[in-house]
């Protein structure tokens, strides 16, 4: 009760305390501080028990993520490979807080449990034998008899005594630091390590998952890469007014069929697809429509009724180089004089004798719609087209999806 009322007093400043150097002050005010940041430290870096901590719920989610089966898609793949991922990162936690566990929790641990704890245990010991000191030497000083003076006497000497003892473990309390940093960078270096292997097993899933979407890109999208401006032009055909404006522009070298593949055709600007061309004096025969049609070959000049004789420039522009420009039309038998309105009709497939030929393919590069072209075939640019016959006025004979017709040579590539 005495001691306690010397605390109070002391606390309000009515009676005095024994003071102590500024060595063993300043020694008590980091033993204390370390203390403290200690017990923070270990509280904050000790794992969450139960089964909410987060290497379990990454575990538990990456098993979820790969019951998807992954015969459905490629989406289903991409999950799949996806909850692979999460489910080694809830390994790889698991075994990154068991190495924190081990080489920084328990060290700290002990060093709080062990040499903070004696210290605060001699501070206790030395903060009642002071006060007990204090309070004999209160007594001594307001009524001095041989009593008071005795029990002053054996009360110094245990305050004494416990004040050494709690000095020299303060003064030796900072011996072990090295081996406390030790821990401290043990921690530094298991996070070091634990982020570089997920970072390894993201960038493993990110290369797998662009494979997954190179294969499950629509095909127009697979086929190349354009700039945005030269997209534009190659989303629908030329209109009638740009195909009779004049010959089709000249593409590169690059572009020319049968130079490169369409992969290697990416770096350049694409021009906007032109359709063969067919001079004006064709619009006065065949009327509108008629320069989106191949035309046939016609016969010579002959008797009244019978069509015009056929002249070069009124056949489609070759494709490439014009290197079909003086070849004659095929010439396709009549079975009736044509009339000033009728349409022209499209060149027939000739017949040969000959043993069965190799199958042709050409991929479409652009997109057409044969709406003012009687027996024409609709395309998309990325569709593989086997070519049944073609023609020197630039149209060719196709089959696609079970369905065949003409289409413009200059819209596609050969395979």
């Amino acid at each position: 009760m005495k001691k306690f009322s010397q605390r109070i007093g002391e606390g309000v400043r009515i009676y005095k305390k024994t003071e102590e150097d500024e060595d063993f002050v300043q020694q008590e005010k980091l033993v204390d501080t370390t203390r403290d940041a200690t017990d923070k430290l270990v509280k904050c870096l000790a794992p969450k028990a139960g089964p909410k901590n987060r290497a379990k719920k990454l575990v538990k989610t990456g098993e979820k993520m790969q019951e998807v089966d992954r015969n459905t898609s490629e989406f289903g793949k991409g999950v799949a490979c996806l909850g692979q991922t999460m489910k080694e990162l809830g390994h790889e936690h698991a075994e990154l807080e068991n190495h924190i566990a081990i080489n920084t929790i328990n060290p700290l641990k002990a060093y709080r449990d062990g040499d903070l704890k004696e210290i605060a245990n001699l501070k206790k010991r030395y903060e009642s034998n002071r006060l007990e000191y204090d309070t004999a030497k209160r007594a001594y000083q307001s009524k001095n008899t041989p009593e008071n003076e005795d029990k002053v006497n054996r009360v110094r000497m245990r305050y004494e005594e416990a004040r050494d003892a709690y000095y020299e473990k303060l003064q030796h309390s900072q011996d072990d630091d090295h081996e406390h940093l030790e821990h401290l960078k043990a921690y530094a270096r298991a996070m070091i390590d634990y982020h570089r292997k997920c970072m390894g097993l993201f960038q493993a899933a990110e290369k797998e998952l662009d494979m997954l979407t190179a294969s499950a890109r629509p095909v127009t999208s697979r086929k190349g890469s354009f700039s945005h401006e030269s997209e534009t032009h190659l989303v629908t055909g030329p209109s009638v007014s740009q195909m009779n404006a004049g010959p089709a522009p000249q593409r590169p070298p690059s572009m020319m069929m049968g130079h490169q593949p369409y992969q290697q055709q990416q770096h350049y600007q694409q021009p906007s697809p032109q359709m063969p061309h067919m001079p004006a004096q064709q619009h006065q025969s065949y009327g509108v429509g008629a320069p989106m049609m191949p035309p046939r070959a016609h016969q010579s000049q002959g008797p009244a009724g019978h069509g015009p004789a056929a002249h070069p420039s009124m056949r489609p522009a070759p494709v490439g180089t014009g290197q079909h420009q003086h070849q004659q039309p095929h010439q396709i038998p009549h079975s009736s004089p044509r009339g000033a309105g009728e349409q022209p009709s499209l060149p027939m497939r000739p017949r040969t004798n000959s043993g069965p030929r190799p199958i042709e393919r050409c991929r479409a590069l652009y997109d057409f719609e044969p709406s003012d072209v009687p027996n024409g075939i609709s395309i998309k640019a990325g569709d593989v087209i086997t070519v049944l016959n073609k023609t020197p006025s630039g149209w060719w004979e196709g089959e696609l999806r079970g369905q065949t017709g003409f289409f413009p040579s200059n819209y596609v590539q050969p395979m």
